[in-house]
């Protein structure tokens, strides 16, 4: 899977620099990675060590886990929205397309208010060829912030 910043950031990609934090949880330990195929609305991830690169991914072909973070503990990303991709066969610009409109269309209904006036931007999570390969159809998109946070970004008006 791979992970791309909001087509539609108000500056260059500044909701990268948030992935690229790493962080654990309060204990110390991290909660268990969360294969990229099962993230569910509401769980918050650490993008942890994952670097983006010139054209604006995070992960790549070697990506297939994000760490579990509990909420309530310092995070840099929280799944927003999920679907499965309707697309008949891989195509890597489609998927993202379709992936930055299901983000874009879902973000105000889970912050509460505009994308537009947000001081929240997403990443979209989608397959790479070789998971497409396998079967993996998964869209994500993921909530960052310019800096770590606390607590669910859901309903906050953020």
């Amino acid at each position: 899977m791979r992970t791309r910043g909001s087509q539609l950031s108000r500056g260059p990609l500044l909701g990268l620099a948030a992935i690229a934090l790493l962080l654990t949880a309060c204990s110390g330990a991290e909660e268990p990675d969360t294969p990229l195929r099962e993230l569910t609305v509401g769980e918050c991830v650490d993008f942890g060590a994952a670097v983006a690169s010139d054209d604006g991914t995070v992960g790549g072909e070697g990506t297939s886990a994000l760490p579990q973070v509990d909420c309530a503990q310092e995070h840099d990303g929280e799944v927003y929205a999920v679907s499965e991709s309707r697309l008949d066969g891989f195509d890597e610009d489609a998927l993202i397309a379709e992936a930055d409109e299901l983000c874009y269309a879902e973000f105000e209904g889970y912050v509460g208010t505009p994308y537009g006036d947000s001081t929240l931007y997403y990443s979209i999570v989608y397959p790479t060829a070789s998971t497409w390969n396998q079967g993996d159809r998964m869209l994500a998109c993921v909530l960052v912030a310019e800096t770590r946070s606390t607590g669910s970004a859901a309903g906050s008006g953020l």
